[in-house]
C-alpha cells in the first residue's frame, strides 16, 4: 500500500482454507528512489498510447451502437412496405411456410414462420396468413371447378 512518494507498506495475502476469504499479514515498509526522468517519460508515453487506443476503441464501439440504434429507430418508424409488397414477399416464401401435413387452415400456413421470416408483428402476420389462405382456397375452388367440367363434359 502506497503511503507517500517512494514509500510503501508491504503485506502478504493469505487465502483462508475454510471460507472464501483472504487475510493479510504486515511484512514491513519499503523506501524506493523515484524513477529516472527517462523512465518516467517512457512510462507516460506508453500510458498515453494505451489510453489513446482504448479511447479510440470505445469511440468506435459507441459509434457502432449509435448507428444500430438509429437503424432500429428508422426501421420502427418506416413500415416494411405496403401490404401488397408484404403479401408478395409472403407468396415468394410460401413453400417455406406451408405445412402440407396439416388438414386444417389453422396449421396449413405457419404464422410464426411468417413472423420470423418477414419480421412482422403478430397482427400483420395473421392478416397475411388469412390472405394467403383465401388465395389457396380460391385456387382449390378453381381446380375443382375445372375437374367437374372435365367429368361432366
Amino acid at each position: 500500500m502506497m503511503q507517500a512518494r517512494g514509500v510503501g507498506a508491504v503485506y502478504k495475502i493469505y487465502k483462508s482454507s475454510f471460507v472464501d476469504l483472504t487475510y493479510t499479514k504486515y511484512l514491513g515498509t519499503i523506501h524506493m528512489l523515484l524513477p529516472s526522468s527517462t523512465l518516467a517519460e517512457e512510462y507516460e508515453a506508453m500510458r498515453a498510447e494505451y489510453q489513446d487506443a482504448l479511447y479510440e476503441k470505445l469511440r468506435k464501439g459507441e459509434e457502432r451502437r449509435t448507428a444500430l440504434e438509429d437503424r432500429k429507430i428508422e426501421e420502427d418508424l418506416h413500415p416494411q412496405g405496403t401490404y401488397e409488397q408484404i403479401l408478395e414477399k409472403a407468396r415468394l416464401i410460401l413453400p417455406q411456410i406451408v405445412n402440407p401435413n396439416k388438414d386444417t387452415d389453422q396449421g396449413l400456413i405457419d404464422m410464426m414462420e411468417i413472423r420470423r421470416l418477414l419480421n412482422l408483428p403478430h397482427n400483420k402476420a395473421y392478416s397475411v396468413r388469412k390472405a394467403l389462405l383465401q388465395e389457396l382456397h380460391a385456387e382449390d375452388d378453381k381446380l375443382l371447378k375445372e375437374l367437374r367440367e372435365k367429368v361432366q363434359g
